[in-house]
């Protein structure tokens, strides 16, 4: 999904088919509030680390840095419970999915 600048909007949920739809804030802060569950992609923990990969249907760098395609996907990589290493933004679910399982198998194998 490419965005011409002057379309860029601020926030997003995700209708039935999962497909971002742009919404007021208010509508934003309600339906996050609504669909906790439907937001979380993964969260697996693999010794202390985690990744956790979410849509938070916000992206201000489409407006700050003029980027294309909103990044309203996130993985989180904690090195530890209260220790974010990194974080990774997607611009669609299926990168978003496929970006947390790479990390995931990286995170489980063998360990040097």
């Amino acid at each position: 999904m490419i965005y011409r600048h002057d379309q860029a909007h601020d926030y997003y949920i995700l209708d039935d088919a999962r497909k971002p739809q742009p919404v007021s804030v208010t509508e934003w802060a309600s339906w996050l509030k609504a669909n906790t569950a439907t937001c979380l992609l993964g969260d697996e923990r693999i010794g202390r680390r985690r990744v956790r990969t979410v849509f938070h249907g916000h992206d201000p760098d489409v407006r700050l840095n003029r980027t294309l395609t909103p990044r309203l996907w996130s993985t989180l990589f904690y090195a530890s419970p209260d220790d974010l290493l990194s974080t990774s933004g997607h611009t669609t679910e299926a990168t978003a999915s496929q970006f947390h399982a790479r990390l995931v198998a990286v995170l489980s194998g063998p360990q040097s």
